[in-house]
C-alpha cells in the first residue's frame, strides 16, 4: 500500500538558554481507508497542526489512528483533538510512562490516555497498518518506538526520538538518553534500514551510502513583542542548511 506522507509542524532541531524548543514532528500518513497520526506534537503547535490538516482538508475526527513514539509532552499532548482515533503505543514504553517517574512525561495526559482512551499496546516488528510496522528503538526511552513505512522508493522510518536529528544520525550519537549504548544502537538500527529518515526534531534525511543528506533547508523566525525593534524590526530569522 502506497501512503501519501505530510509534515503537518514546523520542526527545527536545537535547545535554548532556556530549554528546549520542543518543535517536534507531527506526520499524517494517508491511503484508502485509513488516516494515521505519528505523534501529536506540543500544544504551543497545535494552531499549526489544525491550520497543516485544514489545507490538507483532513478533519480531526476522520484520524482513526494515532501512533506515539513515545511519551513525552512534545509528542504527545495533543492526542484528545482527534477523538475517534485508536491510540498505539509500544508495551514496554506504556509500562515506563505509567510506571516510572519522567521529568518529559505530563502526568495530566498519562491520566488522560488511560481513563479515556482507547489504547492499543504493541511490540517490536508489529504491523499497524498493511506495510507499516512497529520497530522497537530504545535509548532516548526505554519503551521508544518508530515506524517503518514501505514505499516503491524503500523504507522511509518515522524515526521520532531515537534520531532527533540531522547530527545525531551522521554521528550515530544521540545528547538525551536513558541508556546511551541502546540509543545508539536504535540509531544504527535506523539508519542501515532507511532510505529516508524524519527524525524527531528535523527535516526529511537522505542516507546515502552511509552518508547523511538533508533534503531541505530549515528556517525558524522568532518574533519580538511590539515595540521590540533587535534584529531584523523585532524578528530573528534563524536558518540550518
Amino acid at each position: 500500500m502506497n501512503y501519501q506522507i505530510d509534515l503537518l509542524t514546523k520542526v527545527f532541531p536545537g535547545k535554548s538558554s532556556a530549554g528546549a524548543l520542543g518543535l517536534s514532528t507531527c506526520a499524517l500518513l494517508r491511503a484508502p481507508g485509513h488516516t494515521l497520526l505519528f505523534d501529536t506534537a506540543a500544544h504551543g503547535v497545535i494552531k499549526t497542526i489544525q491550520n497543516s490538516l485544514a489545507r490538507l482538508e483532513v478533519a480531526p475526527e476522520t484520524v482513526d489512528t494515532i501512533f506515539l513514539s513515545h511519551m513525552h509532552y512534545d509528542h504527545l499532548n495533543n492526542a484528545a483533538y482527534y477523538p475517534n482515533a485508536q491510540i498505539i503505543v509500544g508495551r514496554s514504553e506504556w509500562e515506563y510512562a505509567t510506571t516510572s517517574k519522567d521529568e518529559w512525561t505530563p502526568l495530566e495526559s498519562v491520566l488522560y490516555l488511560q481513563h479515556c482512551r482507547q489504547v492499543r499496546l504493541v511490540d517490536d516488528g508489529e504491523e499497524i497498518l498493511p506495510g507499516i510496522r512497529a520497530i522497537w528503538t530504545p535509548g532516548h526511552t526505554p519503551g521508544h518506538m518508530s515506524l517503518a513505512v514501505d514505499t516503491p522508493n524503500g523504507v522511509v522510518v518515522l524515526a521520532g526520538d531515537a534520531v532527533k536529528n540531522r547530527s545525531e544520525l551522521e554521528l550515530e550519537y544521540s545528547d538525551q538518553y536513558v541508556d546511551q549504548q541502546a540509543s545508539t544502537a536504535s540509531i544504527k538500527k535506523i539508519k542501515s534500514m532507511a532510505y529516508k529518515v524524519l527524525p524527531g526534531h528535523d527535516g526529511y534525511l537522505l542516507v546515502q551510502d552511509g552518508k547523511v543528506v538533508p533534503e531541505q533547508e530549515l528556517v525558524l523566525d522568532i518574533m519580538l513583542p511590539r515595540g521590540c525593534m533587535d534584529g531584523d524590526n523585532g524578528v530573528y530569522h534563524l536558518s540550518v542548511k
